[in-house]
């Protein structure tokens, strides 16, 4: 984990390996509690996705979603941003994702 200022960079390698394909993925729940913490601090966090070979919807949605129980949409977007960027199918994803948990919340 690199901190430049009030920007940390993890790497999702590090945690989950190169097969980020189910919502059990090994590390996930540490990379969760690396994000709460971070988003709790109000601090920009960068999640390095160089060494993933595979990231699957589900994993997205296992790591990203239930943030939307506790921070904003906006808070979400603003704070975690991923290099190189998600495609546009995980982002779906994950508004459909924050919109379904903010609704039954």
């Amino acid at each position: 984990m690199n901190t430049n200022m009030n920007t940390k960079t993890i790497s999702i390698f590090d945690y989950c390996g190169p097969f980020c394909t189910q919502r059990d993925t090994a590390g996930i729940d540490k990379l969760f509690e690396i994000l709460s913490i971070t988003l709790e601090k109000k601090e920009k966090i960068i999640l390095s996705r160089n060494n993933v070979k595979m990231m699957t919807v589900s994993f997205i949605d296992q790591l990203m979603v239930p943030l939307a129980i506790t921070y904003s949409k906006d808070q979400i977007e603003k704070l975690i941003i991923f290099n190189p960027p998600l495609e546009e199918i995980f982002l779906k994803q994950i508004e459909r994702g924050i919109r379904l948990r903010t609704i039954h919340s």
